[in-house]
């Protein structure tokens, strides 16, 4: 069975009884409170950390969504902080485009920076980093991701598959990334990699073709609202994520001027979607510069983290961008398109002549 299953993933709480109670009381009360230091304690980590090369002044370690920034005297610095389960880390110094990834759990730790080549430099007393390095070692000439894969299935209690897993889910199939999500242990399901990967799943199951999409109320570039109540059963809406900065999505944009000029009359909405622009500025300097006012034009989120509509990140699954995605007037997604090129032009020319009658 697991043959096949490796395979299908790797293709696509009177006195005396009083006092009794009350020493019994005092007896959970302590082992209660000794038991929480240490548990703190079993989540409490300390790096020190020593580099050969003076000339730099800070070090930052950063984690999932933090920063710490400590200063490096006498080339030596420390870093003390709690992590709840072994993790994915960057170490950088400030001054070098570079990091060094690390996998970051309780205890004390030993990091050896070297300036002139991170890469070599060395982590110690991280079991779970000892791991990384070896499944890291696994991916140099796995190009298919076919022993990646294969270690993640048969590691199912490793933070470090929990890490991976979610790495490649967008190099394999849905049902292939739900197999390794469903071998996955509880804990490993509830830490911050396992709760990612189940987030990404339900959007993935959400970005298919014949599911209907959730009901929205938007904000578009002119504060106005957009409204799904006012636009389903009439209208067929084609959604572009797109940014300013990315080329593929400006190339997109002359076709899907032809289809507004062509469509708009018969019940075409474009909703153009900013996603990860710099900042509002230069999205509303890109919607001048390249004439798609006629769009509905929103933005999801900009790169400083600020989100305007979260409505397409809870729901919607995309590889990247360009991406496409045409409604129907049943609410249904008739078309997914990922990434600019001629074929995606004239395949979704097709769909919308099916979804026009023409």
């Amino acid at each position: 069975m697991y043959s096949s299953i490796k395979n299908l993933i790797i293709s696509s709480v009177i006195n005396n009884k009083s006092k009794l109670r009350y020493s019994i009381f005092i007896l959970l009360t302590a082992s209660l409170v000794i038991s929480c230091v240490k548990k703190k304690e079993m989540n409490d980590f300390v790096i020190d950390g020593e580099i050969n090369e003076t000339k730099f002044k800070n070090v930052i370690l950063h984690t999932n969504n933090t920063q710490d920034t400590v200063k490096i005297v006498n080339g030596k610095f420390r870093f003390k902080g709690e992590v709840f389960h072994p993790m994915y880390a960057e170490i950088k110094l400030i001054g070098d485009e570079k990091y060094f990834p690390i996998f970051l759990e309780s205890g004390n730790l030993k990091l050896k920076l070297d300036s002139e080549n991170l890469e070599k430099s060395v982590l110690k007393n991280s079991k779970s980093n000892k791991e990384y390095n070896k499944v890291r070692a696994l991916r140099e000439d796995d190009t298919l991701n076919t022993k990646l894969i294969e270690y993640v299935f048969n590691h199912p209690d490793s933070y470090v598959s929990a890490y991976y897993s979610y790495i490649i889910s967008s190099k394999i199939s849905l049902d292939s990334t739900q197999i390794l999500y469903n071998n996955f242990t509880q804990r490993i399901k509830e830490c911050h990699n396992g709760k990612w990967l189940k987030e990404s799943l339900n959007k993935r199951h959400n970005t298919q073709i014949g599911i209907k999409i959730p009901d929205f109320n938007l904000i578009d570039f002119k504060r106005d609202s957009i409204v799904y109540s006012e636009l389903k059963h009439k209208k067929i809406i084609l959604f572009d994520y797109w940014a300013s900065w990315c080329v593929p999505c400006i190339k997109s944009l002359p076709h899907l001027k032809k289809i507004q000029e062509k469509y708009a009359d018969k019940g075409l909405e474009i909703i153009a979607v900013s996603y990860l622009d710099f900042n509002r500025k230069q999205w509303l300097s890109a919607i001048e510069k390249y004439e798609i006012k006629a769009f509905n034009n929103v933005a999801a989120q900009f790169m400083n983290g600020k989100i305007e509509n979260d409505f397409f990140e809870k729901n919607f699954y995309h590889n990247g961008i360009p991406f496409i995605m045409l409604v129907d007037k049943k609410g249904e997604i008739a078309g997914l398109w990922n990434e600019y090129s001629q074929e995606n032009e004239d395949s979704m020319d097709r769909v919308l002549k099916e979804l026009f009658n023409e």
